[in-house]
């Protein structure tokens, strides 16, 4: 399928492991150039050994560490991809795993860290992200969300 991504920069958060990293698989099969985002410089090199094993070009997929619940960490980041792929074309949100706790278990600090993870680290990077798009006039935004968060 050729959905027009070809040369593409997709930001991918979460790319490191699950559905950020099934969504990489798919930018880089569009010819998309890639950069994974993760807390975990480990797993960010894993992810990119497994892809490169899967026979992914490595000069098409950049890596940066950086926890997303801090906004300079984010905006820090996303300086980052742009200066090593371009601007962004597409912000794939999908960092940030939530607890599985019963709710009626949960903490008020439980609750805080929930959206730190998977709330705020969407907004602190797509915050500066979406006020690239509008400067260029382009870019999409996907956030995504397990059922976990949603349990």
């Amino acid at each position: 399928m050729d959905l027009d991504l070809h040369q593409k920069h997709i930001l991918i958060t979460g790319g490191s492991k699950g559905i950020g990293l099934a969504c990489a698989r798919a930018f880089l099969t569009e010819g998309a150039r890639v950069t994974l985002i993760s807390r975990s410089q480990v797993n960010l090199d894993s992810a990119l050994q497994t892809l490169i094993q899967e026979g992914f070009e490595v000069a098409r997929i950049h890596l940066c560490a950086a926890d997303l619940s801090q906004a300079t960490d984010a905006a820090k980041a996303l300086e980052q991809a742009c200066s090593a792929a371009g601007e962004i074309d597409v912000l794939v949100n999908s960092a940030g795993a939530a607890s599985r706790i019963p709710a009626f278990e949960l903490t008020p600090e439980d609750w805080q860290d929930a959206m730190n993870a998977k709330f705020f680290s969407y907004i602190n990077i797509a915050n500066p992200a979406l006020k690239r798009m509008a400067l260029r006039g382009s870019g999409n935004v996907v956030n995504i969300v397990g059922i976990g968060g949603k349990v």
